[in-house]
């Protein structure tokens, strides 16, 4: 995440041609999740977990042989299908195991496994990348991405119930998932300039680590996903979820300005706290939302979103950044949260609305 908009710009990249690579990732984890989660639904977590983990490990190798942007976008589509297929299947594995009236808990602790590798992986990447080069952070990557293979051979799988398993297909899109996966959407098209240009933005602005900035939005989120989800159980999904929203937006604001390295370090934890407050209970409410049979296409479509954000939000700013610079596009960016909010509120009054009037009319025809 934080070393790739280097070796692009190292193998000739431009600025788009950044936003252009790290969103092919993102629009390929994207294509893949649907099927994917059809798949941990009719054959099992499991063995879509192994599939995504072959592909982890093998796709880092062939960067070493690449010089141009060309073959580099084909790699990127290679992992951003094995990261899509993996991440569907183990959250759907997740959903298995957890109990309902718990369920935003243990979503948090789940999202803490992405916080901690998201705290050590830039910081480590970028130390690597500048101490041992790019060939032996390829080689390493490689090498944790076996282990995620091999953790996806000997993880155990619940059994699910016998009237649980269909060998159906399942719907690509999950219609009552969209709610919470529209929102998270919006959302993603902000993270997508932070993951994105972050590390080019931090460089500008005189960071020698830029690493270090998710690093601490990492241990952020790593501290608050859990605290998160409790609140989420106990006060309800939108009490969480639309605050965190406006959170980020602020984080965004900030982050336009900032120019220093304890200022970005300070805006980094405020978007994690945002990240946190949105994502957790969002994730929650989907699975709130879907029948148990379903939920490996709903995280799919769940995911997606976030996948379609990063990819959507990446190519847009990587535009914005060539026309009007890095502090006008953190400044747009801010605004995509801000339309999360809006439809949370409107597409709950709408099922409010309609619930409502599903009651009236039962009471009627009683």
């Amino acid at each position: 995440m934080a070393t790739m908009p280097f070796y692009i710009i190292s193998v000739g990249g431009k600025e788009s041609e950044v936003g252009l690579v790290m969103g092919v990732f993102a629009f390929t984890a994207l294509i893949s999740r649907p099927f994917a989660g059809q798949a941990a639904d009719i054959w099992g977590r499991k063995i879509v977990m192994i599939v995504g983990g072959v592909g982890l490990a093998l796709s880092p190798l062939l960067y070493i042989f690449i010089s141009s942007i060309a073959p580099l976008i084909v790699i990127r589509l290679m992992q951003g299908m094995s990261f899509g297929i993996i991440s569907t299947a183990t959250s759907a594995l997740v959903a298995d195991s957890v109990p309902p009236k718990r369920r935003g808990e243990a979503v948090g602790y789940f999202a803490m496994s992405n916080n901690l590798a998201m705290a050590a992986g830039p910081v480590l990447g970028i130390i690597i990348m500048n101490s041992l080069g790019f060939t032996n952070l390829f080689l390493i990557s490689a090498s944790i991405g076996l282990m995620a293979f091999v953790f996806s051979v000997i993880v155990r799988e619940p059994e699910r119930q016998p009237g649980l398993i269909s060998f159906k297909r399942p719907p690509i899109i999950i219609r009552s998932a969209l709610f919470p996966t529209s929102v998270l959407y919006f959302f993603a098209l902000s993270y997508g300039a932070v993951n994105t240009f972050v590390p080019l933005y931090a460089v500008n602005r005189g960071l020698t680590n830029p690493g270090l900035f998710f690093a601490v939005m990492a241990i952020g989120m790593l501290l608050l996903r859990s605290y998160a989800g409790q609140l989420s159980d106990r006060f309800g999904r939108g009490a969480v979820a639309v605050p965190g929203l406006i959170i980020t937006a602020i984080s965004l604001v900030l982050l336009s300005k900032a120019s220093s390295l304890p200022m970005f370090l300070g805006i980094a934890a405020l978007y994690a706290t945002g990240m946190a407050c949105t994502q957790t209970p969002l994730m929650a409410l989907t699975i709130d939302r879907v029948k148990p049979e379903l939920r490996g296409a709903a995280m799919g479509t769940f995911m997606s979103a976030m996948d379609a954000g990063i990819g959507s939000g990446a190519m847009l700013w990587g535009v914005v950044v060539g026309l009007w610079g890095y502090s006008q596009m953190y400044l747009l960016s801010s605004l995509m949260p801000l339309i999360g909010v809006g439809l949370f509120f409107w597409i709950s009054n709408r099922e409010r609305k309609k619930n409502s009037l599903l009651r009236s009319q039962a009471t009627q025809a009683n």
